[in-house]
């Protein structure tokens, strides 16, 4: 009898989806220039972009941000080895729950429905695998 899968957690924002990228996006489309990624070190979003709220609730912020370089390849591969769970913090802009899953439907179609995890906080998501940076 073969051992179960391990569970793996993967993020969506910052993992698959360049949400830094799309705020740079946005504040050149706003201001006309664009900030130096090194500016983003250490630093929250808010701190760094002026308008990153007004961002945020912006429709089509998630669901148009650029994929993280390859990711889609990353995914395939983890999903063949592991539980695999994509999980996204959803709730707190109203338009980024149906803007995420339409996001990761069209990017990674090959991740199932009942693969993927909205929810306020990721405290209570657990796997066996699942980077620090994820819970917050």
């Amino acid at each position: 009898m073969e051992p179960p899968q391990k569970r793996l957690i993967v993020d969506m924002d910052g993992v698959l989806a360049d949400v830094y990228s799309q705020f740079l996006n946005y504040e050149e489309q706003e201001f006309g220039f664009r900030q130096s990624v090194e500016n983003l070190n250490g630093k929250t979003e808010a701190a760094v972009f002026k308008n990153a709220h007004q961002y945020l609730y912006s429709n089509g912020f998630f669901r148009t941000m650029p994929l993280m370089k390859d990711s889609v390849d990353a995914v395939k591969e983890l999903n063949k080895k592991y539980e695999l769970f994509i999980v996204s913090a959803a709730m707190e802009f109203p338009q980024s729950l149906t803007e995420k899953h339409a996001w990761l439907t069209e990017h990674f179609p090959f991740i199932s429905w009942k693969q993927i995890i909205f929810c306020g906080s990721k405290k209570m998501v657990q796997g066996d695998v699942i980077p620090n940076a994820i819970i917050r």
